[in-house]
């Protein structure tokens, strides 16, 4: 599966939301969550505003992304389909 460009070094850890198709990807580099389309193999979104991401995990009972982020310790919470940030806990 190709990568944008700038993705480098890299990726500890993976989540996948099997309802969506989709598989999330934290290359610690990038300051970005990648999301991979499956069936498609191709990148579909990045979610910015996580300094270092690093283990993330999705849950389809809840529709959310959590993952946490090495820079300032906190785990992060968002809305799966807006892939938007929800909460931030330190």
């Amino acid at each position: 599966m190709p990568m944008p460009g700038a993705v480098k070094g890299r990726f500890d850890h993976f989540g996948v939301d099997l309802k969506h198709n989709r598989l999330f990807a934290t290359p610690e580099d990038y300051h970005a969550v990648l999301v991979l389309d499956l069936p498609n193999a191709k990148p579909a979104a990045e979610i910015h505003g996580i300094a270092r991401p690093h283990a993330i995990l999705y849950r389809d009972d809840l529709d959310r992304i959590y993952v946490t982020d090495g820079v300032d310790g906190a785990l992060k919470y968002l809305t799966a389909r807006r892939t938007s940030l929800l909460a931030t806990l330190r």
